[in-house]
């Protein structure tokens, strides 16, 4: 499977990524990263499918994302965006076992997946992890659901996750024309058909990711990759889907 980071997809959406870094690799000019992935938005015309998990105790979701076409699967509406770490300088690059490794010496509880997830849940319990969080903006996310994955082995993950995508892309009708509600309400009543099992973010859950601004991205942003497509050359999703929409 093919991963690109996040930071080369908004430099594909035509804006320059700032190369102003501190010393933990994070991007430091702050407003010139908000404009970056504010490009990526307006690019994509989708909602994104973070994978929230841990290199270790749920190592099986990790073997999974290898093996899996999960790219492929999510389509060009759902951009699916993980953390993993590479060495390499090229932009899009073949995805190893060993770089979803990320965090692999953090507790469980305080790997940056997990804390990104339960951002999503503050005045709730927190959702049984690992899982799947929907939203519809890196910039300013309104809306999120969170599906939780139980573990399984490899042919009915990856029935459950095709399923839970398919549920996802079939809601997005006309998504760039309607509210992005809209597209949340049908696709959790299309999850409550399937006798899957979901929680939706509440304002205050919204409020406190704060994706953009928030000091998870800027601390994580090195680390946070899409998957993508089989059928995508070197120049990246946002800027092929770009393309496309314009022809």
């Amino acid at each position: 499977m093919k991963m690109m980071s996040i930071i080369d997809l908004a430099s594909d959406s035509r804006y320059a990524i700032s190369t102003k870094r501190n010393q933990l690799g994070s991007i430091a000019d702050r407003e010139e990263f908000e404009a970056n992935l504010g490009a990526l938005d307006a690019c994509h015309h989708g909602i994104y499918a973070y994978v929230a998990f841990h290199p270790t105790t749920d190592d099986w979701i990790a073997d999974f994302i290898v093996s899996s076409n999960i790219g492929s699967d999510a389509g060009k509406n759902i951009l699916v965006l993980f953390l993993a770490t590479t060495s390499n300088s090229a932009k899009m690059n073949d995805l190893e076992r060993a770089q979803l490794e990320f965090g692999v010496d953090l507790v469980r509880d305080d790997h940056p997946a997990y804390e990104m997830a339960a951002q999503f849940f503050p005045s709730t319990e927190t959702p049984m992890l690992p899982g799947l969080v929907f939203f519809e903006s890196l910039v300013e996310p309104k809306f999120a659901l969170y599906v939780p994955i139980s573990k399984s082995d490899t042919d009915e993950l990856t029935s459950k996750f095709r399923l839970i995508l398919s549920l996802a892309n079939s809601s997005l009708k006309n998504y760039s024309e309607e509210d992005p509600k809209l597209v949340f309400d049908r696709f959790a009543a299309k999850l409550i058909s399937q006798g899957i099992d979901f929680k939706r973010a509440d304002k205050s859950g919204v409020r406190g990711l704060a994706l953009i601004g928030g000091a998870w991205v800027l601390r994580n942003i090195s680390a946070i990759f899409a998957a993508l497509p089989r059928f995508l050359d070197n120049i990246g999703k946002a800027k092929s889907l770009s393309e496309s929409d314009d022809s």
